[in-house]
């Protein structure tokens, strides 16, 4: 009688996981996803990769009038990009801004060693910019997939300054918190997301 009762437990659970499939993968991306109310800050920070959407959310701060510069850090080089076949994914980004109209002394790249490779490297650059500058309040701008654990990150490299952290996140253009499961793009970055989340909590 227990074993029935076990796997009527085990097939209805698994119907209504089922049923309402949707709404737990929307439950589970917006779980990654941090969206503070903007407010005027010293600086706009954008984090380096997805070209496409993070600059563009950058500019679109920018011109509310939110802070009166945008930095990103300098990313490591590689190879392709030191011959120039490839252009370094910072360079890109600064090009984008600029021709979205921000000015290039409106743009400050900031350098370190040989460059950013991680989320972490970029907050400990952030953290150098902030105490060199007297930062006191800094958007941070990401894709809404990467948000909360950007915010981790940062609140822990720069808990013990007196900065606030706002998170501003940009949607993917391939997927979103709606859609993510529908293509492997979407299902990798998203499993790929959280493995990495923890790997941070546990290492860092």
């Amino acid at each position: 009688k227990m074993l029935f009762i076990l796997s009527f437990l085990v097939l209805l659970l698994g119907f209504l996981v089922f049923a309402f499939r949707s709404q737990i993968f929307i439950g589970i991306a917006n779980f990654l996803t941090v969206n503070d109310l903007l407010k005027p800050a010293d600086i706009i920070f954008v984090l380096t990769g997805d070209v496409d959407v993070r600059p563009l959310q950058a500019v679109r701060i920018f011109n509310q009038g939110l802070a009166p510069k945008i930095a990103i850090s300098q990313i490591e080089r590689h190879p392709m990009e030191e011959k120039g076949i490839h252009l370094n994914s910072t360079e890109d980004a600064v090009r984008a801004m600029k021709k979205l109209g921000v000015h290039d002394s409106e743009i400050t790249v900031l350098r370190a060693g040989n460059g950013v490779t991680s989320t972490f490297d970029e907050a400990k650059a952030l953290r150098r910019y902030v105490q060199e500058n007297s930062i006191r309040r800094a958007i941070i701008v990401t894709t809404a997939y990467h948000s909360r654990r950007a915010r981790w990150i940062f609140k822990k490299k720069l808990k013990d300054l007196p900065v606030e952290i706002i998170m501003s996140s940009a949607s993917s253009r391939k997927f979103n918190e709606v859609n993510w499961w529908k293509s492997k793009e979407g299902f990798q970055t998203y499993v790929n997301e959280y493995l990495k989340f923890v790997y941070y909590m546990v290492v860092y």
